[in-house]
This record gives C-alpha cells, structure tokens and sequence, in this order.
C-alpha cells in the first residue's frame, strides 16, 4: 500500500488530481489518499499535471500494522 500527500498551486489542478486518485485509491483526507496501485501507475497520473506541485509517496509494508483512530472515511471499513 502507498500513501500519497499531495498539494498542487491551484483548486483547479488539485480538483482534477483528486478525481483521478479516487478511482484507484481510498480518500482518507483533503490531500492524502491511500492506494493498493503500483508506484509507476501513481508517478504517471500524478506528474501529468504541470506547474507547481509537492507530491509525496510513502510505501507501507504489507505487514506494517496501521492504526487508524476515529471515525472511518469513504465507506471502507478498517480492522485494528
């Protein structure tokens, strides 16, 4: 699993990213989602837009334990 942080310069880009990202990953929070796809898939759709942009990618191992506190998002239901 990767998580993905992302902030692009304007509503618009940053909008159109957040579309994309939806239909292959979970959207945890304004610019965080979490992903099952493969690194080269996420680059690919994530530097198609230009302009200013901070993307971070972070790698979860599949056997790292995730606590996840409050209450669950998108209609997804997480075991501890």
């Amino acid at each position: 699993m990767r998580v993905i942080l992302y902030d692009y310069e304007t509503e618009k880009v940053r909008g159109k990213v957040r579309k994309a990202l939806k239909k292959i990953g979970l959207h945890a929070q304004w610019s965080v989602f979490e992903s099952e796809e493969n690194l080269k898939k996420l680059l690919t759709l994530l530097m198609e837009e230009k302009g200013n942009y901070r993307v971070a990618l972070f790698r979860v191992k599949p056997n790292c334990r995730i606590l996840r506190l409050g209450k669950t998002w998108e209609k997804f239901e997480f075991v501890l």
